[in-house]
């Protein structure tokens, strides 16, 4: 009876620190992989919000030029009595309503 409480309390005491071992490793590993994706990620949430302000920029620069400045445009159109209707759109509106069409819009066409 004894030399087999002997053998399994050595058994025990080989096996324990094993497992802590091994189930820190395995946490260490994990957390090394999630801390280096977490780097990654940061630095292309960076990248992303720098090229977006530079199209920002962008944009802003290609509505002055091509408007010469102006916070509105006057919108022509016929209403349903056949009048002509003059309307002030602001510049933004007219670049928000084309991205909500396109967003919107079906391919001519379908494959």
């Amino acid at each position: 009876m004894q030399g087999e409480s002997t053998i399994i309390d050595k058994v025990k005491a080989w096996v324990a620190p094993t497992l802590f071992s091994l189930i820190a490793f395995v946490l260490w590993n994990d957390i090394s992989e999630m801390k280096a994706d977490v780097k990654k990620l940061v630095a292309e949430s960076e990248y992303r919000r720098a090229k977006e302000e530079q199209m920002e920029k962008d944009i802003t620069d290609l509505k002055n030029a091509v408007y010469f400045g102006k916070k509105s445009v006057t919108s022509y159109g016929i209403n349903k009595k056949g009048e002509r209707t003059e309307k002030k759109v602001p510049i933004d509106f007219i670049h928000t309503e084309t991205i909500q069409f396109r967003r919107n819009s079906k391919p001519l066409i379908e494959s």
